[in-house]
């Protein structure tokens, strides 16, 4: 009896893995990549078989490479007219996919600025806080001392 529950909970495992992934792969066509993300933290979490592993690696790769810049463009953008709480999202997708980007110490930056500008100063502290700390040589270390300055 055991063993079949057993088997019954690695069916129903399985199965939502597979509909992660179609979820996955769904939100990415209809160009959704803040759900895909969603999905693709949620799903690297997760024992994958290799050819679940396989079709995960893909579309993390395929969110890497080809769409980086398209979502950050936006952000960017949405930053720029000051709509700071659509251009959060997708800055921290930028941050999440790619955190090797040479743009990271103005990403992580405009990401504080985000949360300064929503009132969460918890937040926006830590994020200058990593540009400090991460990033101490860069010009945005000290817009973020800055800030910092401004919120204490």
């Amino acid at each position: 009896m055991e063993n079949t529950k057993l088997e019954l909970d690695n069916y129903k495992n399985k199965n939502n893995i597979i509909l992660m992934i179609s979820n996955a792969e769904k939100s990415y066509s209809e160009g959704n990549y803040e759900k895909v993300l969603d999905n693709l933290i949620a799903l690297k979490s997760l024992k994958l078989d290799n050819t679940e592993r396989s079709r995960v690696d893909k579309l993390w790769n395929s969110m890497k490479t080809n769409n980086i810049w398209a979502i950050y463009n936006e952000a960017n953008k949405l930053y720029k007219q000051g709509k700071y709480q659509e251009a959060l999202p997708k800055l921290i997708i930028v941050e999440k996919i790619n955190p090797e980007l040479d743009i990271m110490p103005w990403v992580l930056y405009q990401i504080g600025n985000c949360y300064k500008q929503g009132n969460d100063n918890r937040n926006a502290l830590i994020f200058f806080q990593r540009v400090k700390n991460d990033y101490p040589n860069t010009e945005y270390a000290g817009y973020s001392q800055g800030m910092i300055n401004e919120i204490k």
